[in-house]
């Protein structure tokens, strides 16, 4: 197994699958600034 390392991306479809919180709950908790996502060189959230 190996582990998380903090130079790891994950897409919004992979943190919504490993904590059970839908897409659309990630979004509604970035909007307002509770969490916090990067945007890549394609400006994907990351």
């Amino acid at each position: 197994m190996t582990g998380f390392r903090p130079d790891d991306r994950l897409g919004i479809g992979e943190v919504s699958a490993r904590t059970g919180a839908a897409v659309s709950a990630l979004r509604f908790y970035e909007e307002p600034g509770l969490i916090a996502s990067e945007r890549d060189a394609r400006s994907r959230r990351r």
